[in-house]
């Protein structure tokens, strides 16, 4: 599952790849940058042309002051 892949996005693509094909790199060998211009728009077009190449743009965040979460689980066995 790909962010932004769900639905309208999600079902152009795959309505653009033949039968079968439905992975991410089926999309990086198949379709071209044009391809999906036309169908899906410039900026939404080169942003999986991108993604299916394992490309991604956008700005590294600091995460200040989030504190680490942990979670503990453990079983609690009746005494013999």
């Amino acid at each position: 599952k790909v962010r932004n892949f769900g639905g309208q996005v999600g079902k152009k693509v795959i309505s653009m790849l033949p039968e079968n094909k439905d992975t991410m790199a089926s999309v990086a060998e198949i379709l071209t940058l044009d391809s999906l211009t036309k169908t899906l728009g410039i900026d939404m077009g080169r942003w999986v042309f991108d993604a299916c190449r394992g490309i991604d743009n956008e700005v590294v965040k600091e995460t200040v002051g989030i504190l680490t979460k942990s979670i503990t689980a453990f079983k609690s066995f009746p005494k013999a």
